[in-house]
C-alpha cells in the first residue's frame, strides 16, 4: 500500500471498516455484491491508472485487514445461508455463443469456450462444467459458478471465479464471491451430480495478467492473507488465444 494513499481516498479507514461491519450485517449472501467491496465511492478518480490501481489496492487492503479481525463472524453468518438446490448442479438444457468479440457476457462466454474445448487448466485440471447454477428458485438472491475443474491425479474438484480480460473488479471480491458460493453449495450434491463423490473440493480465482485482480493479488498482503485463511487458490492467464496458465498458487503456499 502506497504511503500516502489517504489522499486516494474518499473515506477513512475507520469509515470504510464501518462499512464492512454494516455490510456483515446486511444480507450476508451478497456480502461480496456490496458497495464497500467493490470499492465504490471510496476512491477518487485519478488520471494516472497506476494511481488509480494504487488507489483501489489500498481500498482492499483495509477492507482485507478488517476481515480478517471479524473472519469469525463472516463464515459463521455464511454458514447459515438458507439455500438448498432440490435439482441436479449438472444441467446443459441452454447454449450460449462461444464468439469472445462479443461485449456481453465476457465471461460466460469464455467459460462456454474453455468448456466446449474441453481445456486443461494447470492444476485446475479439466474442464468439466460452466456457469454451474446455485439458486433453487429464481427469487434466490445467488449467482452461478463460472467453472467448475477436475485434476485427476488429485481427485479435487475446483469451483472457479473466472475474470475476463481488463476486468476491474478486486480480487477481494472474487475472493468474497467464490467463498460464498462455496458455503452455498450443497458440497456432497455436487460432487455427486457431477461422479465425483469422494473429490476434495476447491475454491479458486482465475484472472488475466491485464486485470485488476492480477495486480492487487502482486500489491496487496492482506487480501492475500485472507486468501490463505478462506483457503482460495490463485491462477492468471495471458491471453485468449491459448488460455495457458502463467502463474498458479495453491492456498497453502499464498503469504
Amino acid at each position: 500500500m502506497p504511503t500516502d494513499y489517504k489522499s486516494l481516498l474518499l473515506k477513512t479507514d475507520t469509515e470504510i471498516c464501518s462499512m464492512i461491519d454494516k455490510a456483515l450485517d446486511d444480507d450476508i449472501s451478497i456480502f461480496y455484491d456490496s458497495p464497500v467491496i467493490k470499492g465504490a465511492g471510496l476512491v477518487k478518480i485519478q488520471r494516472s491508472k497506476e494511481l488509480s490501481e494504487q488507489a483501489h489496492a489500498a481500498c482492499s487492503e483495509i477492507c482485507a485487514t478488517r476481515l480478517l479481525e471479524r473472519i469469525d463472524t463472516m463464515i459463521d453468518k455464511l454458514h447459515n445461508i438458507p439455500i438448498t438446490r432440490e435439482s441436479s448442479y449438472k444441467i446443459h438444457s441452454y447454449q450460449v455463443s462461444s464468439d469472445l468479440n462479443q461485449s456481453n457476457r465476457k465471461e460466460e462466454l469464455i467459460a462456454h469456450k474453455m468448456y466446449n474445448d474441453k481445456m486443461t487448466l494447470g492444476s485446475l485440471g479439466n474442464v468439466m462444467d460452466f456457469q454451474t447454477p446455485l439458486k433453487n428458485k429464481e427469487t434466490d438472491s445467488v449467482g452461478k459458478i463460472d467453472l467448475l475443474s477436475y485434476n485427476e491425479k488429485e481427485n479435487s474438484m475446483s469451483m472457479i471465479e473466472l475474470k475476463a480480460p481488463q476486468n476491474t473488479e478486486s480480487l477481494l471480491r472474487c475472493v468474497t464471491e467464490i467463498y460464498t458460493y462455496n458455503k452455498i453449495v450443497n458440497k456432497k450434491k455436487l460432487l455427486d451430480d457431477f461422479g465425483k463423490p469422494n473429490a476434495n473440493l476447491r475454491m479458486a480465482v482465475l484472472v488475466f495478467e491485464d486485470c485488476r485482480a492480477y495486480y492487487q493479488f502482486n500489491n496487496c498482503p492482506n487480501v492475500r492473507k485472507l486468501m490463505y485463511k478462506l483457503k482460495v487458490d490463485f491462477y492468471a492467464m495471458k491471453s485468449t488465444d491459448d488460455f495457458k496458465i502463467t502463474f498458479e498458487r495453491r492456498c497453502e503456499d499464498i503469504r
